[in-house]
């Protein structure tokens, strides 16, 4: 779902922070891993990794101006290390911001992504628009 409020998260990524753990192989296809989260998601952050932590969006980007920049700074981090830099099909992990409220949040739904017919099921179900990717969503506005 993409949403927006009005309160400020507790800080923001550039990217899905699944990059900055400490393992070699990274899923984000949550079908795939439904049955175990807690093997994909429970991993500890590489140390150093509150250099791609952000208060605000306009910090953030003042840093990572671009995915590309975002990319191979992430994989320099990785790399630095000891770990393999990461398949170019892990792009898409990157051309996202992650948000992070610790706390409850009023949200308002503004539309539905994803690639599967079950998102096209929920984006008509409550009149939102869907997006095959946050990308095209992004795109479009």
């Amino acid at each position: 779902m993409i949403f927006q409020t009005k309160q400020k998260p507790d800080y923001i990524a550039p990217f899905d922070l699944v990059l900055l753990t400490k393992t070699k192989k990274i899923i984000a296809q949550y079908y795939k891993i439904q049955d175990n989260l807690h093997l994909y998601y429970n991993h500890q952050l590489i140390s150093g990794f509150e250099k791609f932590i952000f208060k605000s969006p306009e910090r953030m980007f003042k840093y990572f101006s671009s995915p590309e920049k975002t990319w191979k700074a992430v994989n320099k981090f990785r790399k630095r290390a000891g770990f393999k830099k990461l398949e170019r099909q892990k792009y898409k992990l990157i051309q996202y911001n992650e948000s992070v409220f610790h706390k409850s949040i009023k949200i308002e739904p503004i539309a539905i992504y994803g690639y599967r017919k079950e998102a096209r099921k929920i984006a008509k179900q409550y009149n939102l628009p869907h997006f095959t990717t946050a990308k095209k969503f992004y795109e479009k506005i």
